[in-house]
């Protein structure tokens, strides 16, 4: 398993604070920003290079950025490594008997999926590990020879065809 930045989450008390800082301190530019009901998060990507910073607002005090905004105060969050196997990086980190906060990924900001390791695994730094979103094509399901079906010859039936629907998500 190859992983390699993708974001850095600060999470941020006063966001107009946070942005102007980011952006007439530094020249950071806001690139996106997007809702994430089920955090109870809005994310803020500013472009960093090839990686970016996430500036995290809560939307609700009861999720995990208000929580955390509420026990810690503003500040670094996490660090975000993309994979491209999700399920098969948490095995390897659950293998070297790291805690997992999500033994599942699940979906995040960008259409992502993405799981956490608890910080006592990871000398403590909160880890996201974050697999982007598939594009189409590679959301064609494959059969056991991994073949697509649109690339399958007409007439034939794929032997051992993968049994779950596409899921949108590159495995």
């Amino acid at each position: 398993m190859k992983a390699t930045l993708d974001h850095v989450g600060i999470a941020v008390g006063d966001l107009g604070e946070a942005l102007a800082f980011y952006r007439e301190a530094l020249g950071i530019e806001v690139e996106a920003t997007e809702d994430v009901p089920s955090q109870g998060v809005r994310a803020h990507f500013l472009r960093v290079g090839s990686a970016s910073l996430e500036l995290l607002e809560a939307t609700s005090e009861s999720g995990p950025i208000g929580r955390y905004l509420a026990r810690r105060g503003p500040g670094l969050h996490h660090l975000t490594l993309r994979v491209d196997d999700i399920r098969a990086a948490l095995r390897a980190v659950a293998a070297r008997g790291a805690k997992l906060i999500d033994t599942e990924p699940r979906e995040g900001a960008e259409g992502a999926l993405v799981a956490f390791i608890h910080p006592s695994s990871a000398h403590g730094v909160l880890v996201e590990l974050k697999q982007e979103r598939a594009d189409s094509r590679e959301l064609a399901p494959q059969n056991a020879n991994g073949v697509r079906a649109a690339e399958q010859a007409p007439g034939t039936v794929g032997a051992g065809a993968d049994p779950e629907p596409a899921t949108g998500w590159r495995r």
